[in-house]
């Protein structure tokens, strides 16, 4: 076809336009499939907070009912946060390499809600370790690609990009904590492993929202570099992008590390922050979930006006 080199058509000029067009004609979304996939992906998203808002603040009170103590909780925290760090990067490699996220994404909700229904069938503490890992595994296969498809969608929104994040989040956490509110409430009115048969079903619900999403193609790093105009990876200009404003983008470790010191902190409390508020200072189990519902329940318009602030302020680059 005249015109075409490869994936990309060639075109005069080399402004945001044309970028665009050469990308859609390599087979990514247009913005009408794109928002109605945004739309899928973003009520997915909604339904896996929903059955984490009713399983997390009872998950530890769970473990103590079977005979874990303390120590044992902690554990079972530890076994997770590692799972969760080792198989995020290989979901993320797996998915690349696939071009798809949803043949991850998927199959990823579908083994979380089965571990979920085994724990509720769980004969004492012993059980759940390697229940425990296999949901982490599985998470880390939604939590990656689940970002990564999203970063996907929004590849045509840059401009709007922190506010349709902000309100993707947002949104999540409003499902949270609205299901956190009645989490107590289901464990007190049925019991405990109700809560964990609940979530099962509202993950089996995500996966089948998730079949809406609608992907563009992912291309390989040689025709990314083509299509940008760019030499293919390991050439002399194969270098990190420089910002618009001229400035090279800041190196990622400082966030990692960031984000570990705020996670160390924040699991530290999070493993028995629910056993302490009912057996220690006497709250009902439905009283501690509520506490735990305005929590997240406050990150909605928090999550949003950050976003938004994001695209008129800026971010780093």
């Amino acid at each position: 076809m005249r015109g075409y080199t490869g994936l990309t058509k060639r075109m005069p000029g080399s402004g945001a336009k044309q970028e665009l067009t050469a990308r859609r004609s390599a087979g990514t979304l247009y913005p009408r499939a794109a928002r109605v996939s945004l739309i899928a992906m973003t009520a997915t998203a909604v339904l896996y907070f929903t059955s984490r808002g009713i399983v997390v603040p009872l998950s530890s009170l769970y473990a103590e009912s079977l005979g874990a103590d303390y120590v044992i909780i902690g554990l079972l925290g530890t076994a997770t946060a590692l799972a969760l760090i080792v198989f995020s990067t290989v979901w993320g490699r797996v998915s690349d390499r696939l071009g798809r996220r949803k043949l991850v994404l998927i199959p990823s909700l579908l083994v979380m809600g089965l571990g979920y229904g085994l724990m509720a069938l769980a004969p004492d503490y012993r059980a759940l370790l390697p229940l425990y890992v296999l949901v982490a595994v599985a998470q880390a296969g939604y939590d990656a690609n689940s970002l990564a498809l999203l970063g996907d969608l929004l590849d045509m929104k840059s401009s709007a990009r922190g506010r349709y994040i902000g309100m993707f989040r947002g949104l999540c956490s409003l499902g949270f904590g609205a299901m956190a509110f009645f989490a107590g409430t289901i464990a007190e009115w049925q019991s405990l492993r109700a809560v964990f048969v609940v979530t099962a079903g509202l993950l089996l619900g995500a996966a089948l929202v998730a079949f809406g999403v609608t992907e563009g193609k992912q291309p390989s790093p040689s025709s990314e570099f083509e299509a940008t105009g760019g030499a293919p990876p390991g050439g002399a200009s194969a270098r990190p992008a420089v910002a618009e404003g001229g400035s090279a983008p800041l190196p990622l470790p400082p966030l990692l590390v960031a984000a570990f010191a705020w996670s160390l902190m924040f699991g530290a409390v999070y493993a028995v922050w629910a056993n302490y508020m009912v057996n220690d200072l006497h709250y009902t189990t439905s009283q501690m979930s509520r506490l735990w519902a305005i929590a997240s329940l406050s990150e909605f318009p928090l999550m949003v006006v950050a976003g938004r602030l994001s695209d008129h302020i800026g971010r780093l680059p």
